[in-house]
Parts: structure tokens; C-alpha cells; sequence
């Protein structure tokens, strides 16, 4: 079987074949697994696209003998439309592929529905099939959930110039959300993997043949060490992301005024620039209104000092804050099934999350970690709490979660199943 690949990302055997020692972003590792599963068994050729800002073709070689052919295809911005030339590469890497199967994963940006477009414009619509990230006509409508109107109104300078304050966000999301589902309603093929994805993509197309298929995440997290109770660091929180009002920073912020009230050390972690401690006027004048409110709110509780930002990290790097914590919080308003859920259950740390979108389909509560309502934060507070206190609880939480993980991130079941729906799909 012959796999062609489109993400917004390379792979990193890819990047560094490209660009030596360039870090890898975080929002590519995940497809690694699959991807490294794929090009390990030698049995299928696998090929990967991504946007570039020049036409290239190549091929890596890694270290059990496969590896992976690759084509660059021209950016396209969000808003905008894919023009001749963008369809004139996509049909030259068609007819030098030569697939069976064009796999595009998500449908958050233009570059993805601009390319389910071509690819129904070039006549290959059923050997099509999309892998459902998010679904951002669905995340528009929760993008400030927990926020004020008025915080949601208000502007930065930046933000007065850029229009890009908290409700313009949520306005482009929604715009993009109707480009989405109007290429779901092109497609004839999805990969699911939750309850949420496959009731939202029904409704979007009711039409639309379901493949499940689970995500195996990036490498490192199925190495040891896992998280121990006498390692980690105590009445510490992370989070994996909070720079945007979806993953829900401000609620564990109104968490943690009720936890610090036991726990006066508690604090929270967490990954990006750490906007606290800007010094130079031109730094502060680059500050969200998001963030602007996150400052607030930090000193309104006397909490200042109780939240670190990390800045960017590298995969090893996420996973030793993962095994630092004493308590991982996925705090979204809304997600589908959460990398870094899954990442927080394979290594065994502690783990509470909002009850939203896929989030049960990867976790039991009471089992696994804990689930709370998304806007209860005194429940949060009380889940966190509970894990602080009792290291019985947190030992249990942990092992549990480990074996559940294991199942859904299965690397050989996840990569089989894949193959397994490919062939379905090339049998239609």
C-alpha cells in the first residue's frame, strides 16, 4: 500500500533532515509514533507533505532500514483559497506518488480544507480520509467560556492594531469553523477516536464513514522512568498549555485561591513566555488582554508568586515536568482527547480534567484521576486537594491510568487498526 501524508508540521526525522538541529514543535511529536511504526514495519511506502516555503522532494533514511519519501507544498494562509500553482503541485506529487490512500490530518486551517478541495478538484476524493483533530466550529462556541463579556471585549494596544483581542479570536475561529465543515461535507472518509469526534463529525455529515482509530503518542513517553511519589515535587500543578482561553488557565487560577488556603505552597506550572516579569516597556506592550487578566486575577488573590511559565519545551523536557508534578490538570473548556492527557496517564502522574468533549472516552473517574465540571472550579480544587493529601490515592490514580494508557496508546494495535481501515477504505 502506498500512504501519502499531509500535516501542517514535518516529522521530525524530516525537520532534521531539512534543518539540522532545528527543535521540534511540539504539536508534530505525536505523529511519530504512527508514522515511525509505519516506516518500521517496511511493509507499506509512506510518504509525508507539509508546507514549505519552497518546493522540495527528499527522502530520509532512519535506523531499521525505512524511511520516508517527502514533498513540500506551498503555505496557504487562513482565509484564503488554494490558487493553480498550489493545485498544480498537488497533482505532481499525486501522479509521482502514486497513492492509495491521501490522509489529511485535521481541519482546524485553510492549508488542510484548501487541500481536501484540491484533492476533490483532481478527481480523489475516495481515496481520501481526514484524521479529526479538533473541531474548531464546535471549539468557537466555548472559546471564552469562564470569562466576562467585558474581559472578552476588552483590547491591548497590540490588540487594537492587530484586531486579534479575545472576541476577534473567537470570531475568526467561527469563520474557520464554516470552511471546515464545509470540506466534512466533501469527505467520505474520518478517522475518529471518541465519543465527541463522532457525534460532532455526524452532525456535520451525517453521510461520512467512520474509522476508529486511537493516537499513539510521541516516543519518549513510553520510556522509563514513570512517575514516582517519593521523586516528584510536592503540591505542584501542570499544566501543559494556558496560553489561549480554551485551556482554561483562569479557572485554576480561581482553583488555587481554595487550595493555597491548605496548601499554602502550592503552585502552578506551565509552559510559555513568562509575561509576569516582562521589564522593558516594548515587552509590556505586547501583553493579551488574556494575559492582562491572568495578571489580574494573580494579584487580586495575592497568588503572584504561585504560577512559573517555562517557555517553550522539548519533548524530554515536558516529560520531566510531567513526572515532577505532583498533579497534572487538563483544564480545557473543550477538547476532544487531549495529548497531553494521554501523555500525563502513560507516565502515571496523578491527573485531573475537565469533563468535556472525549475526555471520559480516555479516562474513568475515580479510577483513573478525577473529572470535574469545566466551570466548577471549587471541584477542581477539591480533587486537587485529595491528591495532595493522600499519596495511597495518588499511587492508585497512578497505576490505573498507566494501564489504561497503555491500552488506548497501544503503538502496534493503533498502527495495525490504521492499516486495517486503509485497506477497508481502498476495498470501497
Amino acid at each position: 500500500m502506498r500512504i501519502l501524508w499531509f500535516a501542517k508540521q514535518p516529522l521530525p526525522i524530516i525537520l532534521n533532515d531539512l534543518e539540522p538541529g532545528t527543535s521540534i514543535p511540539p504539536t508534530c511529536g505525536w505523529r511519530s509514533g504512527l508514522s515511525n511504526e509505519i516506516i518500521r514495519n517496511q511493509l507499506d511506502e509512506f510518504c509525508y507533505c507539509f508546507p514549505y516555503q519552497r518546493e522540495i522532494e527528499g527522502q530520509t533514511v532512519c535506523g531499521s532500514g525505512g524511511g520516508t519519501h517527502y514533498f513540500t507544498v506551498y503555505p496557504v494562509e487562513d482565509g484564503a483559497k488554494y490558487s493553480g500553482k498550489d493545485l498544480q503541485r498537488l497533482s505532481y506529487i499525486i501522479e509521482k506518488f502514486k497513492p492509495d490512500i491521501i490522509q489529511i490530518f485535521g481541519t482546524e486551517h485553510s492549508f488542510q480544507c484548501q487541500l481536501v478541495n484540491m484533492v476533490d478538484a483532481l478527481g480523489y476524493i475516495d481515496k481520501l480520509a481526514i484524521w479529526i483533530q479538533g473541531v474548531v466550529s464546535i471549539y468557537s462556541l466555548h472559546y471564552y467560556a469562564g470569562l466576562s463579556e467585558k474581559v472578552a471585549r476588552t483590547r491591548t494596544i497590540k490588540e487594537w492594531i492587530k484586531r486579534n483581542n479575545i472576541r476577534d479570536m473567537k470570531t475568526r475561529m467561527t469563520k474557520r469553523g464554516e470552511e471546515e465543515a464545509a470540506c466534512l461535507r466533501i469527505a467520505k472518509h474520518v478517522f475518529v477516536r471518541t465519543d465527541w469526534d463522532q457525534a460532532v463529525c455526524r452532525m456535520i455529515n451525517p453521510e461520512l464513514c467512520m474509522h476508529v482509530c486511537n493516537e499513539s503518542l510521541r516516543p519518549s513517553f513510553y520510556s522509563e522512568p514513570k512517575w514516582d511519589v517519593c521523586k516528584m515535587e510536592r503540591h505542584t500543578i501542570f499544566l501543559s498549555q494556558s496560553h489561549y482561553p480554551i485551556k482554561g488557565l483562569h479557572m485554576v487560577i480561581e482553583a488555587l485561591r481554595i487550595v493555597v488556603q491548605e496548601f499554602p505552597d502550592a503552585r502552578i506550572r506551565t509552559t510559555g513566555i513568562d509575561y509576569l516579569h516582562y521589564g522593558k516597556m516594548i515587552d509590556k506592550l505586547r501583553i493579551s488582554s488574556y494575559q492582562k487578566e491572568i495578571m489580574r486575577k494573580l494579584r487580586a488573590y495575592d497568588l503572584y508568586d504561585k504560577l512559573e511559565f517555562l517557555g517553550t519545551l522539548s519533548e524530554e523536557e515536558m516529560r520531566e515536568q510531567y513526572l515532577k508534578a505532583n498533579v497534572f490538570v487538563s483544564p480545557s473548556a473543550i477538547e476532544n482527547s487531549p495529548n497531553s492527557l494521554g501523555e500525563a496517564m502513560l507516565l502515571g502522574t496523578p491527573v485531573v480534567a475537565s469533563d468535556v468533549g472525549g475526555v471520559k472516552t480516555m479516562m474513568e473517574h475515580g479510577k483513573d484521576g478525577f473529572v470535574y465540571p469545566f466551570d466548577e472550579y471549587y471541584i477542581l480544587a477539591e480533587y486537587i486537594c485529595k491528591i495532595f493529601r493522600d499519596d495511597e490515592l495518588a499511587i492508585s490514580f497512578s497505576q490505573n491510568a498507566r494501564r489504561h494508557a497503555a491500552k488506548t496508546h497501544d503503538v502496534k494495535e493503533n498502527y495495525a487498526q490504521l492499516i486495517r481501515e486503509y485497506h477497508t477504505i481502498v476495498a470501497l
